[in-house]
C-alpha cells in the first residue's frame, strides 16, 4: 500500500523547517574574526534574491549542451553570487548617499519628493490593475 503525502503539507513543512533553521542561526555565537563578512553578505542578499533566476537562467540558456550539467551549475551559482556582490555594492553606496541626502534636504523639498513618489506609485499601480 502506497503512502501518499499532500505536495501542499510538504511546502508547509518545508517552510516551518527553514524558520527555524533561521532561528537557529540567530541564536549561534560566531567568533567575531569568523563574523567580519558576515554583514556584507546581508547586505548583498537582498541583491542576491533579486538576480539569482536571471542569473542562472541566462547561463543555462547560453551553456553548451555539449557540456556537463555540474559546470552549468557551478557557472550559474557563480555568476549569480557575482553578479550579487556588485549589485550588493552599488545598492550600499546608493543609499548611503540617497540617505545623507535625504537627511540634509529642507521639509518642504522632501514633502515635494514624498508626493511625487507617491504618485507615482499609485498610477503605476492603478496601470498594473487595468493591464493586469
Amino acid at each position: 500500500m502506497k503512502s501518499f503525502v499532500p505536495a501542499t503539507f510538504l511546502l508547509w513543512a518545508a517552510g516551518a523547517v527553514a524558520t527555524l533553521l533561521v532561528l537557529d542561526a540567530v541564536r549561534m555565537k560566531v567568533p567575531q574574526r569568523a563574523a567580519l563578512s558576515l554583514p556584507k553578505l546581508g547586505d548583498w542578499s537582498y541583491a542576491l534574491y533579486l538576480c539569482h533566476v536571471p542569473c542562472i537562467l541566462v547561463v543555462y540558456h547560453l551553456w553548451p549542451s555539449s557540456s556537463g550539467v555540474g559546470a552549468a551549475w557551478f557557472s550559474a551559482i557563480a555568476a549569480a553570487l557575482f553578479v550579487s556582490a556588485g549589485f550588493g555594492m552599488l545598492d550600499v553606496r546608493m543609499y548611503r548617499r540617497l540617505k545623507s541626502a535625504a537627511d540634509h534636504a529642507d521639509e518642504a523639498y522632501r514633502r515635494r519628493r514624498v508626493n511625487i513618489y507617491v504618485g507615482a506609485f499609485v498610477a503605476a499601480s492603478l496601470i498594473g490593475v487595468v493591464i493586469g
